[in-house]
């Protein structure tokens, strides 16, 4: 579980006017969110003595609350590669999205970004990285572990009964090689995968370079 913080800060803007230089100060509410760490689908329980533990949805949630809050201008988020699958990413950008369709911005910050921390950041107006910090984009792959010929060596026999040629579940039990059926399936689900990847980070930046164009 995942101890989350949400912290408002202010900050001030100064407009100068000539010749009389007067000096206007008006305050604007930035919002700081923190992607680290495993976020729950089930809500948490409560704890009196200790921070508040957030869920996916409680996420999502705070982003939406600070879009449509108009003391809000604008989002600042560190990601710290959060452990989040591939349909968790889709929903989060697609809040961060809403969030920039109010007019307000987001500027990010990472120092070491793996896949997903691109995916989510792509979208981002603004994104600092150190002189030291890398980015890796890497590729999708999948594995699947067949014990057949070490449970012969131990005597266990597993009983597998599939119908259908796609039902492929526990194959690994029975079978010493990959059924060709089960290859098809995990190749495609690999290849759509990669395309999602590609898909959310062109979409993301090519909206940012149109609205800047």
């Amino acid at each position: 579980m995942l101890t989350h913080v949400l912290i408002a800060s202010l900050v001030t803007l100064t407009l100068v006017s000539a010749p009389w230089r007067v000096a206007l100060a008006k305050e604007a509410t930035v919002v700081q969110l923190r992607l680290h760490g495993t976020y729950e689908d089930a809500l948490p329980h409560n704890n009196p003595f200790g921070p508040r533990l957030l869920h996916f949805k409680g996420l999502l949630d705070l982003i939406r609350e600070a879009a449509a809050d108009s003391d809000v201008a604008a989002l600042y988020l560190k990601c710290e590669s959060p452990k989040l699958g591939l349909a968790k990413v889709r929903e989060l950008v697609q809040a961060l999205e809403e969030f920039q369709e109010t007019g307000k911005k987001i500027y990010a910050f990472v120092e070491q970004a793996k896949l997903v921390d691109l995916l989510l950041l792509s979208g981002a107006d603004h994104i600092a990285m150190p002189d030291a910090g890398m980015a890796l984009l890497s590729g999708v792959s999948a594995e699947a572990l067949y014990v057949k010929d070490f449970l012969d060596k131990l005597g266990i026999k597993m009983l597998v009964t599939h119908i259908g040629n796609y039902k492929t579940t526990f194959e690994n039990y029975a079978r010493s090689d990959m059924s060709p059926e089960f290859h098809e399936m995990l190749e495609y689900l690999v290849e759509s995968s990669y395309q999602a990847i590609q898909e959310i980070i062109a979409e993301g930046r090519g909206n940012l370079a149109g609205a800047r164009g």
